[in-house]
């Protein structure tokens, strides 16, 4: 059984003149899911959370939350009478002010909400840090604090402006998954926005690639990777490689690396047509390649790049297209080097040539 539809944005565009910021956006939330607006900057998506929230005006369009239109057919409810929380990107907390009057601000002072904010700041692991002031706590802690207080009044919706962006790589990792559970405990409905695809796939349960003031695909993020529905897609989300192929049918194709066919149960559709003979691009990611000493095919190394646990080799095939490996980093091969390796392709992506 499917939870109910909790934010829904249909046609959703602003535009000023004849210049559109957003063009056409829909998508849906369930209750309880986390979903994440992923694209470059310019793209819309902060716009896009904005007119959710309330701060931008739609120019036509609608959102609805919990069955409740907020905005469209004339209507637009005011940011501060929707109940969404906000968590920005600069954690825009109160320097004066402890981490629990932080916590409580905009509560009604009193025993009953005292203790749902202490209890809201040992669940984001602060307990003992209280009567802390911002200034002396972690970027970390201060992010965790500003997500407290925006839980605490129970928004319907929580929205989240590229949240971790001010945070280093390993805590921006470390702390995209605490926010996850902590979200999933509390059962609330979020939306992140995000230029980092690695935050968006460990935080979101479903992903809106977002070009140009449009949703490209809204999917999840193993769809997002696997299946891709357009170039731009396949070439923003994941790193991977476009080669020619030959439609043989509808589920078919055949390339300088063999011939791969579509199974019923990892089925992309080609969004390149049935036309056989039909000349189109296959799109190959990293992990479809596998390093095999013992195969006959073969690539040439053309560039390597140390990850630490393994090498992305760049490899040259026979007829001068190129592909990416990931490889072991115990296998250090020179450039220039012929390497064995074997397809294992189980999402067949082909697109128009």
């Amino acid at each position: 059984m499917t939870n109910p539809i909790w934010l829904k944005v249909s046609d959703a565009t602003v535009a000023f003149g004849s210049s559109h910021v957003l063009s056409g956006v829909s998508f849906e939330l369930e209750k309880g899911e986390i979903g994440c607006l992923l694209g470059s900057s310019g793209c819309g998506k902060t716009t896009l959370l904005r007119s959710i929230a309330g701060f931008e005006k739609l120019t036509s369009g609608e959102i609805v939350i919990n069955q409740q239109v907020l905005t469209g057919s004339g209507k637009h409810v005011p940011a501060e009478q929707r109940n969404v929380g906000m968590v920005f990107q600069d954690y825009a907390l109160f320097p004066h002010l402890s981490v629990l009057k932080n916590v409580m601000f905009g509560l009604r002072e009193n025993a009953q909400s005292k203790d749902k904010a202490l209890g809201l700041i040992e669940r984001v692991g602060l307990a003992g840090k209280e009567n802390h002031m911002p200034h002396q706590l972690s970027g970390g802690e201060q992010q965790r604090v500003a997500l407290a207080r925006a839980l605490a009044p129970e928004p319907v919706l929580l929205l989240l402006d590229e949240p971790f962006s001010n945070l280093d790589v390993s805590l921006r990792e470390r702390l995209g998954h605490e926010v996850r559970e902590i979200l999933k405990e509390t059962s609330t409905t979020a939306l992140m926005v995000t230029h980092d695809q690695m935050e968006a796939f460990a935080i979101a349960d479903k992903v809106g690639v977002m070009n140009g003031g449009q949703i490209e695909q809204w999917a999840s993020a193993y769809d997002i990777y696997h299946c891709p529905n357009s170039l731009f897609v396949a070439g923003f989300v994941g790193q991977g490689s476009l080669i020619e192929g030959t439609l043989l049918d509808c589920g078919t194709v055949e390339t300088v690396l063999g011939i791969f066919k579509q199974e019923e149960s990892n089925c992309c559709a080609p969004s390149a047509g049935c036309d056989v003979g039909k000349k189109v691009k296959v799109l190959l990611r990293p992990d479809d390649i596998i390093h095999d000493d013992d195969s006959l095919l073969q690539g040439v190394v053309r560039k390597k790049a140390f990850r630490g646990a393994e090498f992305m080799y760049s490899l040259a095939l026979p007829n001068g297209e190129h592909i990416t490996c990931m490889v072991p980093s115990h296998h250090d091969h020179p450039v220039g080097e012929p390497i064995g390796i074997r397809m294992e392709v189980d999402h067949v992506v082909v697109f128009d040539h």
